[in-house]
């Protein structure tokens, strides 16, 4: 998986479906960032909102 910044203003659909790899918005903030992976089986990560 890709995990790409929150703050990104497009959908990772499309490049998602290009490469053949789940790419998905992270956190807005790079300091939640450590809470997100600790909890990133549990929680289910979007293409279009953040993290």
């Amino acid at each position: 998986m890709i995990l790409l910044p929150g703050f990104i203003q497009w959908d990772t659909t499309k490049l998602e479906k290009l490469n053949s790899i789940p790419i998905r918005k992270g956190p807005e903030f790079a300091s939640d960032l450590p809470t997100i992976l600790k909890h990133i089986d549990d929680i289910k990560l979007s293409n279009s909102t953040p993290a």
